[in-house]
């Protein structure tokens, strides 16, 4: 009998205080069947707002509240993270997320237990279903995106590689820190890392969880930024070659997904998501510049 595979749960935070505390009452009552949860470690990254307060409401040992007087990046607090962890696991979670049931932990802990080589594992995200026509816009995006993803199958995996939850093996965290230079897009440049230094890594589409995108055109051309920037930049940054075994996402794919998507979507709502995507694009080639504290998207976090 196998014994249960050691958790730590990472969470930096930063003006959270509208989902924090429904997060962390949803982890405590996730399913714990092959895993042992040691701890809850959330670093509030100088939160100006409740969020400290909403932490300190819930009284449970488990949840481990470190409190940082001034802002320092989300980066920073995630090394620290790395640092202060010992468990066999490390799950990284964004904390302005809803978890999809009660086995999301579970399901990334599966992934280790069935190939014991395996260092990084990426969950899965959803958009949070809305009628707002904002939402109905940038969730046709997400939705084409995915289908791109889809269309590359295990060649997706790069893709795959998604900030709002992910799994860390001991073996990978303990010798990782993301350096002061990578001011965006730290999930991709974990991705790449570990492919670069030969690691291992899955992927699990039912550790999944929901979130909400930007409702104002502002943030959202903001956040799709740093996206769009980050890939390139990170993939650079630990020297992968473009043309390694991953699949890439041409515009002939998207362009492909998106109209087979069209057919099932009102012309009013593709129309929206062509003109965002041009804004951001432009946005991004010509106006971005990175910071290495980013603006936060305000209008995500209030679900």
């Amino acid at each position: 009998m196998h014994k249960n595979l050691t958790v730590t749960i990472g969470i930096s935070a930063y003006n959270e205080a509208h989902t924090i505390n429904h997060l962390l009452q949803s982890l405590l009552l996730q399913k714990r069947r092959n895993f042992t949860l040691e701890k809850i470690v959330v670093v509030s990254d100088g939160s100006t707002d409740n969020t400290v307060e909403e932490i300190r409401k819930i009284h449970k040992k488990k949840i481990i509240l470190v409190v940082g007087q001034e802002r320092q990046g989300k980066i920073k607090r995630l090394n620290y993270i790395f640092k202060y962890t010992k468990s066999d696991l490390l799950v990284l979670l964004d904390a302005d997320i809803i978890m999809a049931h009660k086995s999301v932990i579970e399901e990334l802990v599966k992934s280790f237990i069935k190939q014991i080589n395996t260092a990084v594992v990426f969950g899965r995200h959803k958009v949070i279903p809305s009628d707002n026509y904002f939402d109905l816009i940038t969730a046709f995006g997400v939705n084409t995106w995915e289908h791109a993803v889809n269309s590359l199958g295990k060649h997706g995996l790069e893709y795959r590689a998604v900030r709002r939850i992910r799994a860390l093996h001991k073996s990978f965290y303990s010798k990782f820190l993301i350096p002061k230079y990578v001011t965006q897009g730290e999930d991709n440049y974990n991705f790449f890392y570990a492919i670069a230094n030969n690691f291992s890594v899955s992927y699990a589409p039912k550790a999944l969880v929901y979130y909400k995108n930007p409702t104002n055109i502002k943030e959202y051309i903001r956040q799709m930024s740093r996206f769009i920037t980050s890939s390139d930049q990170n993939r650079k940054r630990v020297l992968l070659p473009d043309d390694h075994k991953f699949g890439k996402i041409t515009y002939r794919i998207r362009l492909v997904s998106m109209l087979k998507l069209a057919k099932k979507t009102p012309l009013y709502i593709v129309i929206g998501y062509l003109c965002l995507q041009t804004a951001a694009q432009v946005y991004a080639q010509y106006f971005y510049k990175p910071k290495s504290i980013w603006d936060i998207s305000a209008s995500s976090k209030e679900f």
